[in-house]
């Protein structure tokens, strides 16, 4: 199966609930919003006659509106691609994830599934680095228009290859 909501498209209206559009920051945020793209997942497992191996893999990339905030003065296109940009690099990891589990097999149950959550883990810290230190670093959180751009185009590029990896970007 594909990977499920890869090309999603960000709005204020419909991912930012109207109770998260602020009239100021919170309290120890020191950027103008914050959303919180995600991927779930779920597999079966089967076997040959000496590996067992992960089939019927289901991954969904959605987000976690009620987290999601924007300042309401602040809800301007840029930030909002900046915010896109946050999901997109969600989906490509997503679907990197989906290439590599494919390649698990293990000689019993208890390897496999020791093996899929130390990938889990591993991608974890890939979403904080790509995510945190380079993405948000670099852009300056969607500040510096020039760099922003350049992850735009890169991100969509990924995207748009049936073999683009978020291990490409920046």
């Amino acid at each position: 199966m594909p990977v499920s909501g890869l090309n999603y498209k960000l709005s204020w209206d419909k991912d930012f609930p109207e109770e998260n559009k602020l009239e100021m920051r919170p309290t120890g945020k020191k950027y103008d919003s914050e959303t919180h793209p995600n991927w779930k997942f779920k597999y079966k497992l089967d076997s040959n006659q000496r590996r067992v191996f992960a089939k019927d893999i289901d991954i969904t990339v959605s987000l976690d509106k009620k987290d999601n905030w924007v300042v309401r003065a602040k809800m301007l296109d840029e930030l909002l691609r900046h915010e896109q940009g946050h999901y997109d690099i969600t989906a490509l990891l997503a679907r990197d994830f989906d290439v590599s589990i494919k390649k698990i097999s293990a000689s019993s149950v208890d390897e496999i599934r020791k093996k899929v959550g130390n990938l889990e883990q591993e991608f974890k810290r890939k979403f904080n680095d790509i995510q945190i230190s380079r993405y948000d670093k670099q852009t300056k959180h969607g500040a510096d228009r020039s760099v922003q751009e350049m992850w735009e185009q890169r991100i969509s590029a990924e995207k748009r290859k049936s073999d683009g990896s978020a291990d490409n970007l920046p």
